[in-house]
């Protein structure tokens, strides 16, 4: 066996490091990030090719913009080998962005010429920030004229927080560096689509080519990007774009063309009625294909380019809507028959907006009447006006209709104002459908309108609720701080300054419900157990098993729940999953509808009879579809007589209640419960993951740490999150500091040191160096499976140790354990495993007796 020096604490060497994990998180404190990966849903919408304007190249880098990030790319640069025509339409908000500001000057001094490039930051929306604000645009556009070599050529975007100023040292640094990345490939165009992401699914890219009427042989082609989740509404949304093309359309008339289709595109969506500070879409036109200007808007080239535009902008608004946050429905909102556009267009708007309408399709539920509702006071004066007359719309002359995508026949529910006999099956098969639309026939004219929306669910208003009013989060303000389970604060940095507890990021939630706050006589406060306090709240949130987790959020989207059996090693999110899951699906039914049980306290047959039976026959107000749900923790410990009695609860009250059981050995669940359910197997979490999630408590609570301490809790912890999440608490708490002393101090286990240096004794055939080791421990009160357990352990740790000197080790160890697990748990049992380790590598002339003289 061949094995180089012990060259120290290989249980220190994590698979990625702290630091790199320090800043790798998808949720922070202000906003959520694009996540690591694309729902399998969405990934339909993202092009695997494209076809790119001539002249043009596109970048994205990461900088760390956004807090905590140092793994998604955040600044974005579109930039043309010539100057380009150029227009943009912009929000209507009053409060409106510093770049917005900038870019609408800059095209307004330029006339619309002579703009070659567009940066574009993600991660703060250096919105509402002064005059500083404004000076930090300028400086961003600066720099990127230094690098285009064009003075006044560069239009700057920004999406983000609001009320935050740009890290701008940080961005200028980069700008040169993402100019250096530009490139012209597909690869080149997705990385920037998602440099531009903040709270997106996937990043929204579309290319296509054309032809205009007078060069029908030159082939034009038109690429862009979007995005945008939420806060989504017209004039604009929370949206930004940029698109390019390499068609020769004149400055004079590229304006007209852009609002004509905006306004039929993004200005036609809508998620949740919310306008924002920074919209902005951008359209650069360089000539680069050749063929003849387009200078007129009365030519054909115009109309014909103009349609194209239209066509291009409303797929790539469509994609935002499909993005919707929580969306599970893509709805398209025709008004026809109108006796003009206006009218048309504000009742569209109207119905996309109507939170009953949003809830009534997320909920599956043919409600006509909701949407006659909107339909009826769109057009009215508002309180305090005086009252108008709505000639648009005529009762007897109305008509609704469900219209399905699968290309059947419309279901008509309202005809001439006649309520129609739905046929509620009908209406069950297309509203099952995710694409559904809605046509309103007004019968008062020949004008019509089309809106796209979303609906409202579960998974939306639980998250517009956890987002906190941007006073509350202002860092230079840590008095009205507040911190939401699964929004942590993530670090940038290895150690943390010392906190005053006024200034720690708590859940108010938490602090109401569950601590007790210190009284004004100077109480001392009760702190709650950090496992519960960051304790997951949407299955998002939880760590690793991301397959399992993909089922579960198709559960929570169908709202079917079945019963479910998920086995796994203790504290990797079994119970927490089923909790996050019930909460989406019950919404604010969850508190009265769940019943959690720990079956290893609770295992008898009496709390089948009392506490579950009893829950069962309770009535409680659900949302439609829905069940109550009871979870038992620790199932496998349940008695057979109470499981068999469990069985025949199932069965009497299916139709109310559905059951989740959570334990670590499935084959321990009986046969007639394993049927009935469907299981679901969670994996140990990898070092990786638990340090992610540390590190993110860490910088909650400000926890000042060493990178051995934090490597000492991921080793003792074994892919246990709460256990890690507990010996952190315990190592802070007890000592300030944690350390890989303090942790091992707490967890009351030997030191991996000291097992790893007892090991490098065994090897060498010291005996009497690893003896003494030994007894160490053992006089130190570590039991003997405490130290076979650590030898292990550690053995498989060593990196200079050879798979086959590895394997020998194992063996001799697990011998032991075995005796040990039989009760043979002595110190000469330990003493003869050393003895025998120390064996494999000494010498075999050693044990020869000496010759025969």
């Amino acid at each position: 066996m061949a094995l180089e020096s012990f060259s120290g604490p290989s249980w220190r060497r994590l698979k990625v490091s702290g630091a790199q994990l320090a800043r790798q998180t998808q949720q922070v404190r202000f906003y959520i990030a694009p996540a690591n990966s694309i729902p399998a849903a969405k990934k339909r919408y993202v092009p695997k090719s494209g076809t790119y304007p001539l002249g043009f190249q596109a970048s994205g880098k990461v900088v760390g913009v956004k807090p905590g990030n140092t793994t998604k790319p955040d600044l974005a640069f579109v930039a043309s080998d010539r100057p380009c025509a150029a227009a943009a339409v912009f929000t209507k908000n009053k409060f409106q962005a510093a770049p917005v500001t900038f870019s609408r000057e800059l095209l307004k001094s330029k006339k619309n010429r002579g703009i070659q490039s567009v940066i574009v930051n993600s991660g703060c929306a250096n919105a509402v920030t002064g005059k500083g604000g404004l000076e930090d645009a300028a400086k961003m556009a600066q720099e990127a004229d230094n690098c285009m070599g064009n003075d006044g050529g560069t239009l700057v975007m920004s999406t983000g927080v609001i009320g935050q100023r740009l890290p701008i040292g940080k961005i200028l640094d980069n700008v040169p560096v993402v100019h250096g990345a530009l490139g012209s490939s597909h690869e080149h165009w997705l990385t920037c689509a998602r440099a531009i992401c903040t709270t997106d699914t996937f990043p929204k890219l579309i290319s296509r080519t054309f032809v205009l009427p007078s060069t029908p042989s030159v082939e034009y082609r038109i690429a862009g990007m979007t995005k945008g989740a939420g806060m989504i509404h017209p004039n604009m949304a929370t949206l930004l774009g940029i698109i390019a093309t390499d068609a020769p359309v004149s400055p004079d008339v590229l304006p007209s063309a852009l609002k004509y289709a905006v306004d039929r595109s993004f200005n036609s969506i809508t998620i949740d009625g919310d306008t924002s500070t920074n919209d902005t879409v951008a359209l650069l036109a360089n000539g680069a294909a050749g063929g003849k200007e387009v200078t007129s808007v009365a030519s054909p080239d115009y109309e014909a380019f103009q349609t194209v535009l239209t066509d291009f902008a409303t797929d790539l608004a469509k994609l935002i809507v499909r993005d919707g946050e929580g969306a599970t429905k893509f709805v398209t909102i025709r008004v026809t028959e109108s006796a003009s556009e206006e009218a048309a267009r504000k009742i569209a708007s109207t119905i996309a907006r109507s939170p009953l309408v949003k809830t009534a399709l997320y909920g599956k539920d043919a409600n006509w009447g909701r949407i006659l509702c909107a339909t009826g006071y769109s057009l009215i004066s508002e309180p305090g006006e005086q009252v108008n007359e709505v000639s648009e719309v005529v009762p007897e002359k109305t008509n609704v209709s469900f219209i399905p995508t699968d290309g059947s026949a419309e279901l008509k529910l309202l005809i001439n104002g006649e309520p129609q006999l739905v046929d509620e099956a009908r209406a069950a098969e297309i509203l099952e459908f995710e694409d559904l639309e809605i046509l309103v026939r007004l019968g008062t004219g020949d004008k019509e309108a089309t809106y796209w929306t979303c609906d409202y669910s579960h998974e939306y208003i639980t998250r517009a609720a956890s987002r906190l009013p941007h006073i509350l989060q202002q860092p230079n303000n840590p008095s009205c701080q507040v911190h939401f389970p699964g929004a942590f604060p993530i670090s940038s940095g290895r150690k943390m300054p010392a906190a005053k507890a006024e200034e720690k990021g708590e859940s108010s939630t938490s602090v109401a419900k569950n601590a007790l706050a210190a009284s004004s006589n100077g109480a001392p406060t009760y702190e709650l157990p950090w496992v519960e306090k960051y304790r997951p709240v949407f299955l998002d949130d939880i760590v690793g098993n991301t397959e399992t987790i993909d089922r579960l959020k198709i559960i929570a989207r169908d709202g079917n729940m079945p019963h479910v059996i998920i086995s796994g090693m203790p504290g990797i999110g079994k119970t927490t999953s089923v909790l996050c899951l019930a909460r989406q699906l019950l919404g604010d039914a969850y508190k009265e509808a769940v019943l959690e049980l720990n079956a290893s306290d609770e295992r008898g047959i009496d709390v089948v009879r009392n506490r579950i039976k009893g829950f069962a026959q309770k009535k409680v107000t659900l949302p439609a579809g829905r069940h109550k749900v009871v979870i038992l923790d620790e199932a496998d410990s349940m008695t057979s007589g109470a499981q068999q009695a469990l069985r025949r609860t199932m069965e009497i009250y299916s139709g109310t209640t559905r059951f989740a059981f959570a334990c670590n050995q499935s084959n321990k669940i009986i046969e007639p419960l394993q049927s009935r359910c469907a299981i679901l197997r969670y994996a140990r979490l990898t070092d990786a993951q638990v340090v992610k999630r540390l590190l993110q408590i860490i910088e909650a609570e400000s926890v000042q740490y060493s990178d051995d301490g934090l490597a000492a809790l991921v080793f003792s912890a074994e892919g246990d999150m709460r256990q890690a999440i507990n010996n952190l608490q315990s190592t802070h708490v007890g000592f300030g500091f944690v350390s890989g002393d303090n942790v091992f101090k707490v967890v009351d286990s030997p030191h991996p040191i000291k097992v790893q240096a007892m090991l490098k004794a065994c090897y060498e055939g010291n005996v009497d160096s690893a003896l003494d080791t030994l007894r160490e421990l053992w006089d130190r009160g570590y039991s003997s499976h405490d130290i076979i357990s650590t030898m292990f352990k550690v053995t498989k740790t060593i990196p200079t140790l050879s798979e086959h000197a590895k394997l020998e080790f194992i063996k001799e160890i697990g011998f032991t354990h075995m005796k040990i697990l039989e009760g043979v748990q002595t110190l000469l049992q330990l003493s003869g495993c050393v003895v025998r380790l120390a064996k494999l590598n000494m010498d075999p002339k050693k044990f020869q007796p000496p010759p025969k003289k």
